[in-house]
């Protein structure tokens, strides 16, 4: 149902580890609220810093992902979405 609402309902759903990919598809599809989004992100991404970062065990990655099947499975979904639309702006702006 999830995956259903993302691809009638969304026009884009993007996500944080690629926030280039994410930024590039913003601006293209939503350029009046997403104008030079990457431009500004990249300027100021130094003050966003990632406070306390610590490795997780192998052991630990794996108990989550396994109670969370569904969630990785929705979350991958998104991802693989995200990544055809920014291939079609790929391959649009080859042909031109």
């Amino acid at each position: 149902m999830a995956k259903y609402h993302v691809e009638t309902e969304y026009a884009i759903v993007g996500t944080w580890d690629q926030p280039n990919i994410t930024l590039t598809v913003l601006e293209k599809y939503l350029p009046r609220y997403f104008n030079h989004a990457r431009k500004l992100y990249n300027l100021h991404k130094e003050s966003f810093p990632r406070l306390h970062r610590h490795a997780v065990d192998a052991d630990v990655k794996a108990l989550v992902m396994r109670n969370l099947t569904h969630e990785y499975d929705f979350y991958n979904f998104c991802k693989r979405h995200l990544y055809k639309q920014y291939l079609a702006l790929q391959l649009e702006s080859n042909l031109r």
